[in-house]
C-alpha cells in the first residue's frame, strides 16, 4: 500500500495567493455595477459584457465590441 506523505505533495501557494501586480492591474479595471453583466460563453464560460441599451425586459449588451 502506498504511503501519502504530505511532503510529496507540490505548494498550491501559487495557484491560491494573487501577485500584489495582478491585484492592482485588476483594481484598475472599469467595473460599474449597474451596466456590467456576465455573460455566458460556450468556450470561454462567461465573459463580461456592459448593458448599451434596455427595452422593457430586453437589455442590448456589448461584449469587448461585439453586441
Amino acid at each position: 500500500m502506498g504511503h501519502n506523505d504530505p511532503s510529496d505533495d507540490p505548494d498550491p501557494s501559487e495557484y491560491l495567493i494573487v501577485s500584489l501586480e495582478q491585484k492592482r492591474k485588476d483594481q484598475t479595471k472599469p467595473y460599474d455595477g449597474k451596466k456590467m453583466v456576465w455573460v455566458p460563453d460556450p468556450e470561454k464560460c462567461f465573459l463580461l459584457g456592459e448593458i448599451q441599451s434596455t427595452k422593457g425586459d430586453i437589455c442590448t449588451v456589448s461584449v469587448k465590441g461585439e453586441e
